[in-house]
């Protein structure tokens, strides 16, 4: 079965599931169920329960809006904006291979940089009031998967998981409703650890 086909096949049971106006805890549910779920049957780890290979995902890391139903084409451009205000991780490092000029500062060969996408992905001098959640923005040029060869392995999938779950909670939700989210408390990770939702049928 093609990868977008089982994605969506999986999306829409846990929607249908969970749309009868109860509280339930997405992050669990619903966020990290399809890909753990499916990838780790497509790679070989079938019989790892679910909640291993997220601790296992937060412990390695640890070590180192509204959306308009009734314009679906919109999704795309919803998710460039959601990783550009909230990129999967905090920050990187990386080394200076030999002077480097950067606005009127000089970074030394040698030096050890914190790369923050949070300051590049809300840099005024490139994007237009930066804090605002815009879901015309579409920030293809974001850098919350990383950039050229350091781009995130993995962020074609995710950006195809993202969508067919958006797709499929637009096309058979009403409304979602928030309940109080607690971070997830991690050194490079960034995202939350409980997130309370109730889902309510168009």
């Amino acid at each position: 079965m093609p990868l977008r086909e089982q994605i969506a096949r999986e999306a829409a049971a846990i929607v249908d599931r969970l749309s009868d106006g109860r509280e339930f805890e997405a992050m669990s549910t619903l966020a990290s169920h399809v890909p753990v779920t499916i990838i780790a049957d497509r790679v070989g780890l079938k019989d790892i329960r679910h909640e291993q290979l997220t601790q296992w995902a937060s412990a390695t890391f640890d070590a180192f809006g509204p959306l308009d139903r009734a314009r679906p084409a919109l999704i795309p451009g919803v998710i460039n904006e959601c990783v550009r205000l909230a990129s999967p991780l905090r920050g990187f490092t990386r080394y200076a291979l030999r002077d480097f000029a950067l606005s009127e500062s000089t970074i030394p060969a040698g030096s050890r940089i914190w790369h923050l996408y949070a300051s590049a992905n809300r840099d005024e001098r490139h994007y237009p009031d930066p804090d605002r959640f815009d879901i015309h923005r579409n920030p293809r040029d974001h850098i919350g998967w990383r950039h050229g060869v350091h781009s995130c392995v993995g962020m074609h999938l995710a950006r195809m998981e993202l969508e067919v779950i958006l797709e499929t909670l637009a096309a058979q939700l009403q409304s979602i409703e928030a309940g109080e989210p607690t971070r997830l408390v991690n050194n490079s990770a960034r995202g939350y650890a409980t997130l309370p939702r109730r889902l309510r049928r168009a």
